[in-house]
Protein backbone atom coordinates (compact mmCIF):
# COMPACT_ATOMS: atom_id res chain seq x y z
CA UNK A 1 0.00 0.00 0.00
CA UNK A 2 1.97 3.43 -0.83
CA UNK A 3 1.83 5.96 2.11
CA UNK A 4 1.35 9.51 2.02
CA UNK A 5 1.17 12.27 5.15
CA UNK A 6 -2.34 12.65 4.03
CA UNK A 7 -3.43 9.35 4.47
CA UNK A 8 -1.28 8.67 8.13
CA UNK A 9 -2.92 11.63 9.53
CA UNK A 10 -6.28 10.26 9.05
CA UNK A 11 -5.43 7.88 11.90
CA UNK A 12 -4.58 10.33 14.23
CA UNK A 13 -7.14 10.68 17.14
CA UNK A 14 -7.60 14.85 17.18
CA UNK A 15 -5.86 17.54 15.39
CA UNK A 16 -3.73 18.29 18.34
CA UNK A 17 -2.19 14.85 18.35
CA UNK A 18 -1.52 14.85 14.89
CA UNK A 19 0.20 17.99 15.40
CA UNK A 20 2.41 16.44 17.92
CA UNK A 21 3.36 12.83 16.09
CA UNK A 22 4.44 15.85 12.62
CA UNK A 23 6.65 17.49 15.52
CA UNK A 24 8.08 14.16 16.64
CA UNK A 25 8.41 12.59 12.93
CA UNK A 26 12.10 13.45 12.79
CA UNK A 27 15.26 10.94 13.52
CA UNK A 28 16.84 12.91 16.60
CA UNK A 29 13.88 11.96 18.40
CA UNK A 30 14.54 8.03 17.85
CA UNK A 31 17.06 6.33 19.24
CA UNK A 32 16.14 3.39 16.87
CA UNK A 33 14.09 2.69 13.60
CA UNK A 34 14.27 -0.40 12.07
CA UNK A 35 11.76 -2.19 10.43
CA UNK A 36 10.78 -5.01 7.59
CA UNK A 37 8.10 -5.42 4.67
CA UNK A 38 5.73 -6.31 7.24
CA UNK A 39 6.36 -3.28 10.10
CA UNK A 40 8.25 -1.12 11.42
CA UNK A 41 9.48 -0.22 15.63
CA UNK A 42 11.68 2.08 17.38
CA UNK A 43 12.34 3.71 20.41
CA UNK A 44 11.73 7.15 20.99
CA UNK A 45 12.59 9.87 23.80
CA UNK A 46 10.42 10.53 25.98
CA UNK A 47 9.93 13.10 29.02
CA UNK A 48 12.12 12.80 32.00
CA UNK A 49 14.85 10.43 29.97
CA UNK A 50 12.62 7.53 29.20
CA UNK A 51 12.22 5.88 26.12
CA UNK A 52 9.20 4.24 24.29
CA UNK A 53 9.40 1.10 22.33
CA UNK A 54 6.75 1.66 19.34
CA UNK A 55 5.40 -0.30 16.54
CA UNK A 56 3.24 -0.65 13.54
CA UNK A 57 1.83 -2.98 11.64
CA UNK A 58 1.31 -2.78 8.41
CA UNK A 59 -1.60 -4.93 7.62
CA UNK A 60 -4.44 -2.71 8.97
CA UNK A 61 -2.18 -0.91 10.08
CA UNK A 62 -2.07 -1.53 14.11
CA UNK A 63 0.17 0.67 16.24
CA UNK A 64 1.67 -0.25 19.62
CA UNK A 65 3.53 1.99 22.16
CA UNK A 66 4.30 1.47 25.70
CA UNK A 67 3.23 4.62 26.86
CA UNK A 68 0.46 5.67 28.79
CA UNK A 69 -1.43 7.43 26.74
CA UNK A 70 -5.06 7.16 26.48
CA UNK A 71 -5.55 8.19 22.60
CA UNK A 72 -5.14 5.33 19.93
CA UNK A 73 -3.28 5.72 18.08
CA UNK A 74 -0.69 7.83 20.10
CA UNK A 75 1.92 10.43 19.14
CA UNK A 76 4.29 8.22 18.85
CA UNK A 77 2.90 5.36 16.94
CA UNK A 78 1.96 8.25 14.26
CA UNK A 79 4.86 9.79 14.61
CA UNK A 80 7.04 6.49 13.61
CA UNK A 81 4.81 6.03 10.57
CA UNK A 82 5.25 9.85 9.48
CA UNK A 83 8.72 9.09 9.64
CA UNK A 84 8.79 6.03 7.91
CA UNK A 85 6.68 8.06 4.81
CA UNK A 86 9.11 10.92 4.91
CA UNK A 87 12.72 9.04 5.39
CA UNK A 88 12.11 5.63 4.06
CA UNK A 89 15.83 5.42 3.11
CA UNK A 90 17.08 5.53 6.56
CA UNK A 91 15.34 2.85 7.73
CA UNK A 92 17.71 -0.32 9.24
CA UNK A 93 16.04 -3.12 7.54
CA UNK A 94 16.84 -6.18 10.51
CA UNK A 95 15.03 -9.08 12.70
CA UNK A 96 11.99 -7.49 14.70
CA UNK A 97 13.24 -7.64 18.53
CA UNK A 98 11.30 -10.03 20.86
CA UNK A 99 8.54 -7.09 21.91
CA UNK A 100 7.50 -6.65 18.22
CA UNK A 101 7.91 -10.48 17.08
CA UNK A 102 5.16 -11.41 20.17
CA UNK A 103 2.93 -8.63 19.05
CA UNK A 104 3.14 -9.07 15.52
CA UNK A 105 2.31 -13.37 16.27
CA UNK A 106 -0.77 -12.52 18.50
CA UNK A 107 -2.42 -10.31 16.15
CA UNK A 108 -1.88 -13.48 13.55
CA UNK A 109 -3.10 -15.91 15.55
CA UNK A 110 -6.38 -13.68 16.08
CA UNK A 111 -6.67 -13.30 12.21
CA UNK A 112 -5.94 -16.94 11.39
CA UNK A 113 -8.23 -18.33 14.32
CA UNK A 114 -11.19 -16.19 12.77
CA UNK A 115 -10.12 -17.06 9.16
CA UNK A 116 -9.78 -20.36 10.19
CA UNK A 117 -13.53 -20.92 11.16
CA UNK A 118 -15.37 -24.15 9.80
CA UNK A 119 -18.94 -23.53 7.59
CA UNK A 120 -19.83 -25.48 10.40
CA UNK A 121 -18.76 -23.54 12.90
CA UNK A 122 -19.87 -19.87 10.95
CA UNK A 123 -23.52 -21.81 10.65
CA UNK A 124 -23.80 -22.20 14.68
CA UNK A 125 -22.25 -19.09 15.34
CA UNK A 126 -25.14 -17.40 12.98
CA UNK A 127 -27.68 -19.68 14.18
CA UNK A 128 -27.16 -18.15 18.05
CA UNK A 129 -26.84 -15.13 16.96
CA UNK A 130 -30.34 -15.46 15.50
CA UNK A 131 -31.77 -17.61 18.72
CA UNK A 132 -30.24 -14.06 20.52
CA UNK A 133 -31.45 -11.73 18.37
CA UNK A 134 -35.45 -14.06 18.23
CA UNK A 135 -35.39 -14.10 22.51
CA UNK A 136 -34.76 -10.00 22.42
CA UNK A 137 -37.24 -9.79 20.19
CA UNK A 138 -40.07 -12.02 21.92
CA UNK A 139 -38.90 -9.29 25.43
CA UNK A 140 -39.49 -6.16 23.48
CA UNK A 141 -42.70 -7.08 21.74
CA UNK A 142 -44.06 -7.71 25.13
CA UNK A 143 -42.65 -4.62 26.51
CA UNK A 144 -44.76 -3.11 23.63
CA UNK A 145 -47.84 -4.43 25.00
CA UNK A 146 -47.36 -2.55 28.33
CA UNK A 147 -46.36 0.19 27.10
CA UNK A 148 -49.15 1.30 24.44
CA UNK A 149 -51.31 0.52 27.25
CA UNK A 150 -49.82 3.01 29.64
CA UNK A 151 -49.58 5.39 26.88
CA UNK A 152 -52.98 5.32 26.20
CA UNK A 153 -54.01 5.66 30.07
CA UNK A 154 -51.80 8.83 30.33
CA UNK A 155 -53.09 10.30 27.31
CA UNK A 156 -56.57 9.22 28.54
CA UNK A 157 -55.83 10.60 32.01
CA UNK A 158 -55.34 14.46 30.49
CA UNK A 159 -51.93 16.43 30.31
CA UNK A 160 -53.06 18.53 33.05
CA UNK A 161 -51.80 15.16 34.97
CA UNK A 162 -48.61 15.08 34.17
CA UNK A 163 -47.06 17.74 36.34
CA UNK A 164 -48.47 16.19 39.59
CA UNK A 165 -46.49 12.81 39.05
CA UNK A 166 -43.40 12.26 41.05
CA UNK A 167 -40.75 11.38 39.45
CA UNK A 168 -41.04 7.96 40.36
CA UNK A 169 -44.20 7.02 38.10
CA UNK A 170 -41.55 7.89 35.30
CA UNK A 171 -38.86 5.92 36.15
CA UNK A 172 -40.70 2.84 37.28
CA UNK A 173 -42.18 2.51 33.15
CA UNK A 174 -38.63 3.55 32.06
CA UNK A 175 -37.11 0.87 34.11
CA UNK A 176 -39.56 -1.91 32.32
CA UNK A 177 -38.64 -0.43 28.95
CA UNK A 178 -34.78 -1.66 30.06
CA UNK A 179 -35.61 -4.67 31.13
CA UNK A 180 -37.16 -5.44 28.23
CA UNK A 181 -34.24 -4.38 26.34
CA UNK A 182 -35.55 -1.31 25.26
CA UNK A 183 -33.22 0.96 26.73
CA UNK A 184 -33.97 4.04 23.88
CA UNK A 185 -37.50 4.20 25.15
CA UNK A 186 -36.47 4.07 28.54
CA UNK A 187 -34.27 7.10 28.10
CA UNK A 188 -37.44 9.21 26.09
CA UNK A 189 -39.23 8.45 29.03
CA UNK A 190 -37.04 9.85 31.51
CA UNK A 191 -36.87 12.80 29.57
CA UNK A 192 -40.46 13.62 30.03
CA UNK A 193 -40.28 14.80 33.55
CA UNK A 194 -37.05 16.65 32.97
CA UNK A 195 -39.19 18.81 30.13
CA UNK A 196 -42.11 19.20 32.38
CA UNK A 197 -40.29 21.46 35.53
CA UNK A 198 -37.51 22.70 33.03
CA UNK A 199 -40.04 24.50 30.46
CA UNK A 200 -42.69 26.64 30.64
CA UNK A 201 -44.51 25.37 27.31
CA UNK A 202 -43.63 21.85 27.71
CA UNK A 203 -47.12 19.89 26.38
CA UNK A 204 -45.58 19.99 22.14
CA UNK A 205 -42.37 18.58 23.34
CA UNK A 206 -43.99 16.07 25.74
CA UNK A 207 -46.89 15.02 23.25
CA UNK A 208 -43.90 14.87 20.18
CA UNK A 209 -41.80 11.98 22.34
CA UNK A 210 -45.19 10.35 23.08
CA UNK A 211 -46.17 10.34 19.76
CA UNK A 212 -42.82 8.74 18.63
CA UNK A 213 -43.12 6.32 21.13
CA UNK A 214 -46.68 5.14 20.24
CA UNK A 215 -45.49 4.87 16.38
CA UNK A 216 -42.51 2.87 17.33
CA UNK A 217 -45.49 0.63 19.20
CA UNK A 218 -47.87 0.48 16.28
CA UNK A 219 -44.88 -0.44 14.54
CA UNK A 220 -44.00 -3.17 16.52
CA UNK A 221 -47.21 -4.79 16.04
CA UNK A 222 -47.47 -5.19 12.56
CA UNK A 223 -43.11 -5.99 12.70
CA UNK A 224 -43.83 -9.43 10.84
CA UNK A 225 -45.26 -7.94 7.94
CA UNK A 226 -42.93 -5.23 7.11
CA UNK A 227 -40.03 -5.19 5.13
CA UNK A 228 -36.57 -5.88 6.15
CA UNK A 229 -35.08 -2.71 6.32
CA UNK A 230 -38.04 -1.07 8.07
CA UNK A 231 -37.59 -4.15 10.64
CA UNK A 232 -33.96 -3.14 10.95
CA UNK A 233 -35.47 0.63 11.56
CA UNK A 234 -37.55 -0.25 14.06
CA UNK A 235 -35.11 -2.71 15.58
CA UNK A 236 -32.40 0.05 15.75
CA UNK A 237 -34.37 2.95 17.39
CA UNK A 238 -35.90 0.63 20.05
CA UNK A 239 -32.01 -0.16 20.87
CA UNK A 240 -30.76 -3.17 19.02
CA UNK A 241 -27.34 -2.22 17.81
CA UNK A 242 -25.65 -3.18 14.32
CA UNK A 243 -21.48 -3.73 15.20
CA UNK A 244 -19.20 -2.48 13.35
CA UNK A 245 -17.55 -5.67 12.67
CA UNK A 246 -20.52 -6.92 11.14
CA UNK A 247 -20.54 -4.04 8.26
CA UNK A 248 -16.98 -4.46 7.65
CA UNK A 249 -17.16 -7.47 5.40
CA UNK A 250 -20.05 -5.71 3.22
CA UNK A 251 -19.70 -4.01 0.01
CA UNK A 252 -19.46 -0.65 0.31
CA UNK A 253 -20.20 2.99 -1.80
CA UNK A 254 -16.84 4.33 -3.19
CA UNK A 255 -16.61 7.55 -4.17
CA UNK A 256 -15.04 11.21 -3.52
CA UNK A 257 -16.44 12.18 -0.98
CA UNK A 258 -16.61 16.16 -0.10
CA UNK A 259 -16.21 16.90 3.94
CA UNK A 260 -19.20 19.68 4.51
CA UNK A 261 -19.02 19.49 8.21
CA UNK A 262 -19.10 17.97 11.84
CA UNK A 263 -20.94 18.45 15.04
CA UNK A 264 -18.95 17.76 18.22
CA UNK A 265 -20.29 17.69 21.60
CA UNK A 266 -21.15 15.67 25.53
CA UNK A 267 -23.50 13.58 25.76
CA UNK A 268 -26.72 14.60 27.43
CA UNK A 269 -27.13 11.32 30.29
CA UNK A 270 -23.41 10.14 30.15
CA UNK A 271 -21.53 13.15 30.67
CA UNK A 272 -17.63 11.74 30.08
CA UNK A 273 -18.90 10.13 26.78
CA UNK A 274 -17.61 12.58 23.46
CA UNK A 275 -19.56 12.24 20.15
CA UNK A 276 -18.71 13.47 17.00
CA UNK A 277 -20.57 12.97 13.54
CA UNK A 278 -18.90 14.00 10.50
CA UNK A 279 -21.19 14.53 7.42
CA UNK A 280 -19.69 13.47 3.54
CA UNK A 281 -20.80 14.39 0.17
CA UNK A 282 -20.36 11.87 -2.45
CA UNK A 283 -18.92 13.92 -5.98
CA UNK A 284 -20.51 11.12 -8.38
CA UNK A 285 -23.34 9.19 -6.42
CA UNK A 286 -24.98 12.91 -4.93
CA UNK A 287 -25.17 10.67 -1.71
CA UNK A 288 -25.22 11.82 2.03
CA UNK A 289 -23.25 9.92 4.44
CA UNK A 290 -22.54 10.29 8.44
CA UNK A 291 -19.76 9.22 10.09
CA UNK A 292 -21.24 9.36 14.17
CA UNK A 293 -18.34 8.28 16.80
CA UNK A 294 -17.94 7.99 20.62
CA UNK A 295 -15.03 8.64 23.08
CA UNK A 296 -14.77 8.49 26.72
CA UNK A 297 -12.77 11.35 28.98
CA UNK A 298 -12.33 13.68 25.97
CA UNK A 299 -12.55 14.25 22.71
CA UNK A 300 -10.22 12.07 21.23
CA UNK A 301 -11.25 10.22 18.02
CA UNK A 302 -10.01 8.67 15.89
CA UNK A 303 -9.35 10.42 12.37
CA UNK A 304 -9.17 14.05 11.34
CA UNK A 305 -11.48 15.28 8.91
CA UNK A 306 -11.13 18.90 7.79
CA UNK A 307 -14.72 20.76 6.64
CA UNK A 308 -13.87 21.69 2.79
CA UNK A 309 -11.34 18.67 2.12
CA UNK A 310 -12.19 15.76 -0.24
CA UNK A 311 -10.81 12.08 -0.18
CA UNK A 312 -11.29 8.78 -2.11
CA UNK A 313 -13.10 6.25 -0.07
CA UNK A 314 -15.28 3.21 0.55
CA UNK A 315 -18.55 3.73 3.00
CA UNK A 316 -20.77 1.07 4.09
CA UNK A 317 -23.97 2.36 5.16
CA UNK A 318 -26.15 1.16 8.46
CA UNK A 319 -29.69 -0.70 7.45
CA UNK A 320 -32.13 1.86 7.50
CA UNK A 321 -35.12 3.02 5.21
CA UNK A 322 -33.21 5.89 4.93
CA UNK A 323 -29.52 4.94 5.33
CA UNK A 324 -27.04 7.75 6.41
CA UNK A 325 -24.93 6.74 9.52
CA UNK A 326 -22.25 5.05 7.74
CA UNK A 327 -18.51 3.08 8.45
CA UNK A 328 -15.19 4.34 6.61
CA UNK A 329 -14.12 1.29 5.32
CA UNK A 330 -11.12 2.66 3.51
CA UNK A 331 -9.97 6.31 2.69
CA UNK A 332 -7.63 6.85 0.33
CA UNK A 333 -5.80 10.11 -1.48
CA UNK A 334 -7.04 13.40 0.53
CA UNK A 335 -7.43 16.31 -1.16
CA UNK A 336 -7.04 20.10 0.56
CA UNK A 337 -9.60 21.47 -1.35
CA UNK A 338 -13.35 20.56 -3.23
CA UNK A 339 -15.17 21.24 -5.64
CA UNK A 340 -18.42 23.03 -5.26
CA UNK A 341 -21.10 21.11 -2.95
CA UNK A 342 -24.39 20.38 -4.53
CA UNK A 343 -27.39 21.72 -2.78
CA UNK A 344 -31.16 22.42 -2.84
CA UNK A 345 -31.98 25.33 -4.94
CA UNK A 346 -34.15 26.57 -2.47
CA UNK A 347 -36.23 25.77 1.04
CA UNK A 348 -39.30 24.16 -0.17
CA UNK A 349 -36.65 21.57 -2.47
CA UNK A 350 -35.19 20.79 0.99
CA UNK A 351 -38.11 20.38 3.13
CA UNK A 352 -39.76 18.42 -0.17
CA UNK A 353 -37.09 16.04 0.43
CA UNK A 354 -36.72 16.27 4.31
CA UNK A 355 -40.66 14.90 3.93
CA UNK A 356 -39.75 12.03 1.71
CA UNK A 357 -37.58 11.15 4.05
CA UNK A 358 -39.74 11.19 7.29
CA UNK A 359 -42.58 9.01 5.45
CA UNK A 360 -39.87 6.72 5.60
CA UNK A 361 -38.18 7.10 8.90
CA UNK A 362 -40.50 9.33 10.86
CA UNK A 363 -37.81 9.11 14.03
CA UNK A 364 -34.90 10.69 11.91
CA UNK A 365 -33.41 12.93 14.24
CA UNK A 366 -30.86 14.89 12.31
CA UNK A 367 -31.52 15.40 8.43
CA UNK A 368 -28.90 16.76 6.27
CA UNK A 369 -29.06 20.46 4.65
CA UNK A 370 -27.73 21.89 2.21
CA UNK A 371 -29.43 25.37 0.08
CA UNK A 372 -27.65 27.59 -2.06
CA UNK A 373 -28.57 31.02 -3.10
CA UNK A 374 -29.39 31.95 0.90
CA UNK A 375 -28.95 35.24 2.70
CA UNK A 376 -28.37 35.02 6.29
CA UNK A 377 -30.81 38.16 7.72
CA UNK A 378 -31.55 39.01 11.64
CA UNK A 379 -35.00 39.63 13.16
CA UNK A 380 -36.04 40.24 16.80
CA UNK A 381 -32.13 39.11 17.78
CA UNK A 382 -32.80 35.23 15.87
CA UNK A 383 -31.04 34.99 12.25
CA UNK A 384 -32.93 32.97 9.23
CA UNK A 385 -31.79 32.21 5.97
CA UNK A 386 -34.05 33.71 3.16
CA UNK A 387 -33.91 31.96 -0.29
CA UNK A 388 -34.44 33.59 -3.40
CA UNK A 389 -38.07 32.91 -3.20
CA UNK A 390 -38.27 35.02 -0.25
CA UNK A 391 -38.59 31.65 2.06
CA UNK A 392 -37.02 31.28 5.04
CA UNK A 393 -36.00 29.03 7.69
CA UNK A 394 -34.67 29.54 11.20
CA UNK A 395 -31.14 29.35 12.33
CA UNK A 396 -30.20 27.66 15.75
CA UNK A 397 -26.85 28.98 16.46
CA UNK A 398 -24.48 30.48 19.41
CA UNK A 399 -23.92 34.45 19.06
CA UNK A 400 -20.20 33.59 18.03
CA UNK A 401 -21.42 31.28 15.16
CA UNK A 402 -24.10 33.52 13.52
CA UNK A 403 -21.99 36.58 13.91
CA UNK A 404 -19.72 34.70 12.10
CA UNK A 405 -21.80 33.54 9.26
CA UNK A 406 -23.45 36.93 9.12
CA UNK A 407 -19.77 38.27 7.94
CA UNK A 408 -19.05 35.62 5.77
CA UNK A 409 -22.44 36.57 3.86
CA UNK A 410 -21.87 40.23 4.26
CA UNK A 411 -25.20 40.41 2.55
CA UNK A 412 -24.55 38.45 -0.32
CA UNK A 413 -26.20 35.12 -1.66
CA UNK A 414 -24.37 31.88 -0.02
CA UNK A 415 -24.56 27.95 0.13
CA UNK A 416 -24.99 26.67 3.76
CA UNK A 417 -25.02 23.18 5.44
CA UNK A 418 -25.97 22.21 8.58
CA UNK A 419 -28.37 19.35 10.79
CA UNK A 420 -31.93 20.24 10.13
CA UNK A 421 -33.42 19.58 13.57
CA UNK A 422 -37.78 19.63 12.22
CA UNK A 423 -37.99 22.79 13.36
CA UNK A 424 -34.69 24.95 13.18
CA UNK A 425 -31.26 24.79 10.88
CA UNK A 426 -28.28 23.73 12.69
CA UNK A 427 -25.35 25.45 10.68
CA UNK A 428 -22.46 23.33 10.30
CA UNK A 429 -20.47 25.27 7.21
CA UNK A 430 -21.13 27.90 4.81
CA UNK A 431 -19.61 27.83 1.18
CA UNK A 432 -18.10 31.26 -0.46
CA UNK A 433 -16.33 31.16 -3.84
CA UNK A 434 -16.60 27.58 -3.69
CA UNK A 435 -14.85 27.26 -0.08
CA UNK A 436 -15.96 25.50 2.80
CA UNK A 437 -15.50 27.62 6.08
CA UNK A 438 -16.63 25.41 9.52
CA UNK A 439 -19.03 28.00 11.72
CA UNK A 440 -19.38 24.93 14.41
CA UNK A 441 -17.48 25.72 17.42
CA UNK A 442 -16.74 22.84 19.76
CA UNK A 443 -18.45 21.97 23.03
CA UNK A 444 -15.50 20.53 24.55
Amino acid sequence: MDWTTDRALTFAPNPAAAKRAQGLATLRKWSAYCGNERAIWGSCAGSRGREYHVCVDFRGPAFKCSCVSKQFPCKHGLALLLLYINSPDLLKVTEPPEYVSEWLEKRDARIKKKAERTPEEIQKSEADKAKRLAARLELMQRGMVDLEQWLEDLIRQGLASFEGREYSFWNEMASRMVDAKAPVLGRMIKEIPLLISGKEEWAESVLSILGEMYLLVRGFKNYDNLPEEQQLTLRNIAGVIIKKEELQPLEGLRDDWIVLGQKEGIHEEERRIYFRRTWFQGKESQRMATLTEFAQGGPNFLGHYMTGTRFNGEVVYYPSTVPMRCIMKNQMSVSEHSEAINAHPDCESFLSTYAKALSANPWVLQFPCCIKNVIPVTKNNNIFIVDKNKKALPLHQSEQEGWKLLAISGGQPITIFGEWTGKMLVPLSAELNDQLVTLQTTSA
